[in-house]
């Protein structure tokens, strides 16, 4: 006999309380400091012309924009939990997985037709 209630979730459930773009804070801080920390770095470096000034600011605008498009992009409309990333790692080591080869036994004995 159990104990206890039982309680079933489906499996497009997450534990995760999303703050922008579907992901959780902690995920989007890891997701924008790659490209926070390369448009900082831009910004800093000379020449500051305006010109030289606008083109940093479009290098910084693609580049978070690809970023969010490859964060928040779904490759399973009915399960918002599956993102990209782990999608390609999951088809990644299914690729690299051990395979199993059977082979045909050898033919032995009479071989008997009916």
């Amino acid at each position: 006999m159990k104990k206890g209630k039982e309680f079933l979730f489906g499996d497009n459930v997450t534990n995760k309380y999303g703050v922008a773009f579907g992901l959780g804070l902690i995920d989007l801080i890891k997701v924008l400091s790659i490209p926070t920390a390369i448009t900082l770095l831009l910004f800093i470096l000379p020449p500051y012309t305006l010109l030289f000034f606008l083109i940093k600011v479009f290098i910084a605008l693609v580049l978070f924009t690809v970023t969010l498009a490859l964060i928040t992009t779904k490759p399973v409309n009915a399960r918002p939990n599956i993102s990209l990333k782990s999608d390609l790692e999951l088809k990644y080591r299914y690729g690299k997985r051990q395979r199993l080869f059977y082979k045909r036994g050898k033919e032995r004995g009479i071989k008997i037709e009916r």
